[in-house]
């Protein structure tokens, strides 16, 4: 949709807590059999490897590198919708869903920013949404605790808001002189 039309999106939404990775992709590029495999390995870090490898019935997801190499030695299940029959990706579309909703809105309140900040309006979506209350019945923490099995630290997190300047500290150490100032736009 929009400016992201000419990528590929590679989501992957844990089931149980609805924690999800997006990662932008140009279409036509090589890199979706290694990006494929470091989502994965990310997921089988955290303790939750992904089984089953819902998606697009695209020639890109069905090459011999990525199932051989990727999906089999990693024992991964391909699972391919129908052509144009992207309803059949469960779980994957209706958080593509949610975070191109979040995004528009963001992009809505910024009229001045250029379009190719769609991108930073996704990430900032997928963070927003995966500090939301787990999905996992009975669980009061976020998605990205129960996924990633710690709090998350919010001195490296940044949360600013999307598409208005905002003033940081200049630490001493980078300042040129005593009258140099302390923050900029």
């Amino acid at each position: 949709f929009g400016p992201l039309l000419g990528s590929t999106l590679i989501t992957a939404v844990d089931k149980c807590s609805g924690y999800g990775i997006g990662n932008l992709l140009p279409k036509g590029k090589s890199g979706l059999a290694a990006k494929i495999a470091e989502v994965a390995d990310l997921f089988k870090s955290k303790g939750h490897p992904i089984k089953v490898l819902k998606s697009d019935s695209e020639a890109a997801y069905k090459t011999y590198d990525l199932v051989k190499h990727v999906l089999r030695s990693r024992n991964i299940i391909p699972n391919y919708s129908a052509p144009y029959q992207k309803e059949y990706n469960g779980l994957a579309e209706v958080h593509h869903n949610i975070i191109r909703s979040k995004a528009t809105a963001m992009m809505s309140c910024a009229l001045h920013l250029p379009q190719h900040f769609w991108v930073g309006a996704w990430y900032q979506a997928e963070l927003v949404n995966n500090m939301r209350r787990s999905r996992m019945p009975g669980s009061y923490v976020t998605r990205y605790e129960e996924f990633n099995g710690e709090c998350p630290d919010f001195k490296k997190m940044v949360f600013c808001p999307f598409g208005h300047p905002v003033l940081y500290l200049v630490p001493k150490e980078r300042r040129s002189s005593g009258l140099s100032p302390k923050g900029h736009l």
